[in-house]
């Protein structure tokens, strides 16, 4: 029993004992992954707020004219009945007046009229006969459709399209003007942003990949480019075939591109509109983060090796966006609920630091933006994990 008086807590110089030693460490240690995690976050922000702080009012030289060389538009359709006239008119419109414009589109062994309305609608239009042409692949999936199309096509220039892409007036001579530098290999355009759209968080995350796109096309080359409305020239990628198993052949020639010293580039004048009504963007987003992670995987070593220096800046932002920030975002956030329940004490990072900085994410719509593409990016990973994967391209249309 202590005497009457003496204070009942224990000595300030008693002795630490290997428990506590333990709880300190792994306090010490739980920091510097926090602090690490933060680091990691911190690459691809600031690369994102450099394109935005950057004037990126930029144009191609002008350089060597291709109004004579033969482009050929390549319009891949899988059930597409409710959107291949529109397109095909759309064509028409920018291409009937130039001899040197080839339509050809690879029905990819649809189940619905696509195939007979391309038909009806070309027989009936005032575009000539030896210029256009509709062929069905037996075997579905994108990639495979654009290994077709090049393998019987004799073309300078191949423009790619999506048939829910509604491009705007002019399109042809934007891209065949941003032809004239020998150096750029493929282009893509970017897409409007639609002011009514219900996918805030996807309007948000696209148009800070825009502003990234802009700007790094701007100083040399960008690493991910739009699918949707993408060209490129023959000689850049001659023999290249698409690895069908893995869809992303916007990221497959983006990234093939580059490693054979080509820029690749998004010009900002050339834009288009995306009319798919579908509602699910989630399963959507998630097949096309699936094919381009596996795509950056493979390339990796262009970071360091990409013949055009200035486009390995491009590659490595990739990588810290789109496969390492959405891990490091969720590890931070398991960290921080871990520092809460078991740590009293979170120091700076954990008391302010992480706090305010979740509250960024929360308040902005950037934040949450970004918080919707690295969940999208986490489930696209988990799912290549356990041998989930979208070699077959299955668009989901308006039924009617």
């Amino acid at each position: 029993m202590p005497n009457i008086g003496e204070p009942l807590h224990a000595p300030l110089n008693r002795p630490t004992y290997k428990s506590e030693l333990n709880f300190r460490r792994m306090v010490q240690m739980l920091q510097l992954l926090q602090l690490f995690l933060i680091i990691l976050l911190l690459v691809p922000f600031l690369h994102w707020a450099r394109s935005r702080l950057a004037d990126v009012d930029w144009h191609i030289d002008g350089g060597e004219s291709h109004h004579t060389s033969i482009f050929t538009v390549l319009l891949p359709m899988r059930n597409e009945q409710h959107f291949v006239e529109r397109k095909i008119l759309e064509v028409i419109e920018e291409a009937e007046s130039s001899e040197n414009i080839n339509l050809l589109l690879v029905d990819s062994n649809s189940t619905d009229s696509t195939s007979e309305i391309a038909f009806r609608v070309l027989e009936n239009s005032t575009f000539a006969d030896h210029n256009w042409e509709v062929i069905k692949a037996e075997k579905p999936g994108k990639s495979h459709a654009i290994n077709l199309a090049i393998s019987i096509t004799e073309s300078d220039f191949f423009i790619m399209m999506d048939a829910d892409a509604e491009t705007e007036r002019g399109w042809l001579e934007i891209i065949i003007n941003s032809f004239s530098d020998p150096e750029v290999g493929v282009i893509s355009g970017l897409e409007r942003s639609d002011t009514t759209s219900r996918h805030r968080s996807r309007k948000g995350y696209r148009s800070a990949s825009d502003s990234i796109r802009s700007w790094e096309s701007a100083v040399d080359s960008t690493a991910v480019l739009e699918g949707a409305l993408i060209a490129w020239r023959t000689s850049a990628l001659r023999d290249f075939s698409l690895d069908e198993k893995t869809n992303a052949d916007d990221a497959q020639i983006t990234f093939e591109a580059i490693r054979r010293g080509y820029r690749t580039i998004s010009v900002p004048e050339l834009r288009f509109s995306d009319r798919n009504d579908s509602t699910i963007w989630h399963s959507r987003s998630i097949r096309r983060s699936q094919g381009l992670s596996r795509v950056i995987l493979r390339n990796l070593d262009l970071a360091f090796s990409a013949p055009r220096k200035k486009a390995r800046s491009s590659v490595f932002n990739a990588i810290a966006l789109y496969i390492i920030f959405p891990w490091a975002l969720a590890l931070l956030v398991a960290s921080q609920i871990f520092s809460i329940v078991l740590v009293s004490n979170g120091g700076v990072l954990g008391k302010y630091v992480i706090p305010a900085m979740a509250l960024t994410l929360i308040i902005t719509q950037s934040g949450r933006s970004a918080v919707w593409g690295s969940i999208i990016s986490i489930i696209a990973h988990i799912q290549i994990i356990f041998g989930r994967t979208y070699g077959a391209w299955e668009p989901k249309r308006p039924i009617g």
